[in-house]
């Protein structure tokens, strides 16, 4: 006789189950016996189906052993498999608990300032808020790409200079292992000590370079924004890297290097706002440092014992022109302090996902004590576009007042009566011309707002927000290579260019809000 087995269930409930089993009684419901069953099959195949990954050990050491987390270091499990398309430098960034990477206080951190030079109240507030945080960022691998041409088939080769996954081994399953074996207490320490390293590295790049009568023009520096996987920001960047070549000619010659950051989170409703938080951290240390201290010590030793000068260039998408916008006036949290002058030649935020209240010390709405506000000391242009058909966050803009800097709510801002100073209002052709002077000799240094509306218009497969991803083209290209050309050629070089756009008349008979 076969057994029944029967459990309570509220007696106002009738309900059936997958074999079509009724409550009996209006008070008792039969299990069917096949369920225990299948369970334990459920259990087993589960069990044997997992068998754990490769760099779980290592993993679960550092802190990045989840799914989501395992999504930023794809590249160092397949090497080969993940990468840029053209000779550079990937810094892989990810985030785990302070406590694993060996974060000390921020008062005890002899690479960062406790109270920066410059800050304000509000601004030192949100500072000291993101870098004592329960979870930091750390630097996880640096990877080099370079043509391996000594093969019957020349190809990317990608090679390991810092891996964290794999200090010291001896990996045969991976084509690389780690060129340097970096020092330190922590992998906190570590990180530090990898950016020391890849300046060196850089050095004898740009050394040998120049030895070859090949010199680098740039060193062009590129993140991505919200939500983008390690694998998806690299394929990303390789369209912005490969479509500003497409657009160059022969005298340019760039170093590019890609960052790729912890961008996602799995609590949808909170996401936005932890992975901005963590942006402007990155912005504050790994970023800035890579910026402010290296490259720009690098640029610093130019001449004719070395290599020539070469121009540094930070782009930005999305939360990603959150992060180099606020490494690029981040320079006095580092200790020693670096000051603006001193950093990028050239920042671009496409599309950028951060409040225009952070150019605004006048704007008593905002909430950010305006870390932007001496935009006029930045060494080089701080370029932004912006589109109407850009509708990302809207939620973002409507609670917070912040008006992104890529919508038209951040041109709304910038173009009102109270702020226009501030600006230099230019726009972008369909195919990627620059319409206006993006430097104008002897003029009032401003931030430059370029209309995009004519070239970011377009819906992008796998993205959200209308045309906030629409960027990776060869149109786009060509207006990257436009404004790298303008911002960092010689002054000689807009004497005969055309007037700027003039800015759009607004009511000024108010207060400033």
């Amino acid at each position: 006789m076969r057994a029944t087995r029967w459990i309570s269930t509220p007696a106002s409930t009738s309900t059936s189950n997958m074999f079509g089993l009724q409550t009996t009684g209006g008070r008792y419901r039969r299990i069917h016996p096949m369920w225990p069953g299948i369970v334990v099959l459920l259990c087993a195949w589960q069990a044997h189906g997992d068998p754990g990954h490769y760099l779980e050990p290592r993993e679960r050491e550092l802190g990045t052993h989840s799914k989501l987390s395992r999504s930023f270091h794809v590249v160092a499990d397949e090497p080969q498999g993940f990468g840029l398309r053209m000779e550079g430098i990937l810094v892989g960034i990810e985030k785990s608990d302070r406590e694993l990477l060996g974060v000390s206080g921020l008062s005890d951190d002899p690479n960062l300032n406790a109270a920066p030079r410059g800050f304000n109240r509000e601004m030192q507030k949100r500072y000291e808020r993101r870098l004592d945080d329960g979870r930091r960022t750390f630097i996880s691998h640096v990877v080099e790409a370079q043509l391996d041409a000594d093969r019957p088939i020349a190809y990317i080769r990608n090679r390991f200079l810092y891996d964290a996954y794999c200090q010291s081994c001896e990996d045969a399953r991976r084509p690389s292992r780690p060129l340097w074996a970096v020092s330190g207490s922590s992998p906190y320490d570590r990180s530090w000590n990898a950016l020391q390293r890849l300046e060196q590295h850089i050095a004898a790049r740009l050394a040998e370079a120049a030895a070859a009568d090949a010199a680098y023009s740039h060193v062009i520096v590129a993140t991505m924004g919200w939500n983008t996987p390690q694998e998806k920001a690299i394929r990303n960047i390789n369209s912005i890297f490969g479509n500003i070549l497409e657009a160059a000619d022969s005298r340019f010659k760039p170093l590019f290097i890609a960052i790729t950051w912890p961008s996602s989170w799995s609590v949808p409703g909170v996401s936005l706002k932890n992975k901005a938080d963590d942006a402007d951290e990155i912005g504050y240390v790994w970023a800035n440092a890579l910026l402010n201290r290296h490259l720009s010590s690098l640029r610093s030793e130019s001449g004719a014992e070395s290599w020539p000068e070469f121009k540094l260039v930070a782009i930005g998408h999305s939360l990603g022109a959150r992060l180099v916008t606020r490494a690029a006036f981040s320079g006095t949290v580092l200790d020693p302090p670096v000051d603006l002058k001193d950093g990028p030649d050239l920042v671009i935020g496409l599309q950028g996902a951060f409040s225009m209240n952070r150019f605004l010390a006048e704007r008593r709405q905002g909430r950010e004590g305006a870390p932007y506000s001496q935009y006029a000391q930045l060494r080089g242009p701080l370029v932004l576009t912006w589109s109407d058909q850009d509708s990302a966050t809207p939620l973002g803009n409507y609670l917070s007042g912040a008006n992104y800097s890529g919508a038209k709510a951040g041109y709304e801002r910038a173009s009102d009566g109270c702020y226009e100073h501030h600006f230099s209002f230019l726009a972008v052709s369909e195919s990627g011309e620059l319409l206006g002077a993006l430097v104008e000799p002897g003029s009032e240094r401003t931030v430059k707002m370029i209309d995009a509306s004519a070239l970011v218009k377009y819906s992008v497969l796998g993205t959200g927000g209308g045309a906030h991803s629409d960027i990776y083209n060869a149109y786009m290209g060509r207006f990257l290579m436009r404004v790298i050309e303008s911002a960092t050629q010689s002054s000689n070089s807009f004497a005969q260019a055309p007037a700027p756009m003039p800015a759009p008349t607004r009511s000024s008979d108010r207060r400033c809000r």
